[in-house]
């Protein structure tokens, strides 16, 4: 499809930070029943050596649905929204896991994300009022109007790049570096990802348990909160939380897919980053999602253990393994709607409505059943690497 076919008449939006996620620090050691703040840094340490930022950047288009007025429809865009999310080096060749919804570009959040920004630009270019804005984005998500990349039917255009915290030993990643997506699993096919970085030195990964967690057992979950970045310089790079937890139950999802519930809180712009066994390192799950909905409590999950290893051997991964044991003391391991509408639209195809050019539409894919990952939040552009 030739580039005519989908006008730019929007503005860039402002960036929109991604994140489904969690945190924790479980200190108990393997041998004796308390851990010494030694041992706990030394875990910490480990762990952040491994850990990376991620910020995605999504491109495309909003499709306006046909109607009378407009029997073919009205394409707005380009538009552009951010995201930010977590991972972590799994070997040592530049192989980041990370969270499948973190870079999916069908994602439901980024849809969403791009039929507000959208509107929100339409409205500063006609005058419509936020009240406006705010119906004829949530018709637009409740009639899921497509969204695309340039071509007809191409997906949204994606860009990834990683970083790793200034300041932290070990870090091989010391400015915005771009990253391949090499797969990655939908939300409710297991939400695994795997990114790969070229021509970086040795990265330190973390060794990926072979066992789920027990119930109860001390779990660290990290990654970088949108929040404390929005609370905190934003021109720098953040560096990572670490957030203490237990792990409360296996769980299987409507779709079949097994998790693992956790008592860490989480937050948005940590999803993809590892949630790690507290005494030895070893990686136990990506950061997932949370649950809500009716509960004063939020209800916390990572992706299951043998399925992340056995997503990444698949995948050509040549796995860390975790030392073997040299005495009985504790050792450490490297690892790892709505009233109005109607008005509302029909406002919006007046303001469109002056001879763009157009193309066919092409239906959006359905909302994945399930539990969705946390929701977009209002971020900023990319921070500053030498901050």
């Amino acid at each position: 499809m030739s580039n005519a076919t989908k006008s730019n008449t929007m503005q860039k939006l402002a960036m929109i930070s991604c994140a489904p996620a969690l945190a924790a620090a479980g200190l108990a050691l393997i041998s004796p029943a308390v851990a010494s703040a030694e041992d706990t840094t030394t875990v910490n340490d480990d762990v952040k050596a491994s850990v990376v930022q991620i910020y995605a950047e999504w491109t495309g288009y909003v499709q306006v649905p046909p109607d009378a007025e407009d029997p073919q429809g009205t394409w707005l865009g380009p538009t552009t929204v951010s995201s930010s999310c977590s991972g972590f080096f799994v070997d040592t060749t530049g192989f980041i896991a990370t969270a499948g919804h973190c870079v999916d570009p069908d994602g439901k959040n980024v849809k969403e994300a791009m039929r507000a920004q959208a509107l929100a630009d339409l409205a500063e270019q006609g005058g419509l009022t936020q009240s406006e804005v705010e119906i004829a984005t949530e018709v637009a998500n409740m009639q899921q109007w497509t969204v695309e990349g340039k071509d007809n039917g191409a997906p949204i255009e994606r860009r990834v790049e990683v970083i790793q915290a200034p300041n932290t030993e070990g870090a091989v990643v010391d400015t915005w570096t771009t990253a391949q997506v090499v797969t990655f699993q939908k939300f409710e096919d297991g939400d695994n990802a795997l990114l790969k970085l070229s021509g970086v030195p040795e990265a330190k990964p973390l060794v990926v348990s072979d066992a789920a967690p027990k119930d109860g057992q001390d779990v660290t979950s990290v990654g970088f909160p949108a929040n404390v970045a929005q609370a905190t310089d934003m021109t720098r790079v953040q560096q990572p939380s670490f957030k203490s937890g237990t792990a409360s139950s296996q769980q299987v999802s409507e779709t079949g897919v097994a998790g693992t519930e956790i008592n860490a809180d989480l937050s948005g712009g940590m999803s993809g980053g590892p949630t790690v066994d507290s005494d030895t390192g070893e990686v136990l799950g990506v950061n997932s999602y949370l649950l809500t909905q009716g509960s004063e409590q939020n209800f916390n999950f990572i992706t299951n253990t043998p399925a992340l290893r056995a997503f990444l051997a698949s995948n050509g991964v040549q796995l860390a393994e975790a030392p073997a044991p040299e005495s009985e003391t504790p050792i450490v391991r490297y690892s790892g709607i709505a009233a109005g509408a109607v008005a509302v639209i029909a406002a919006i195809t007046a303001l469109i409505f002056r001879g763009r050019r157009r193309k066919n539409a092409v239906a959006a894919a359905p909302n994945p059943t399930g539990p969705q990952p946390y929701p977009y939040q209002n971020g900023a552009p990319m921070p500053n690497s030498d901050g």
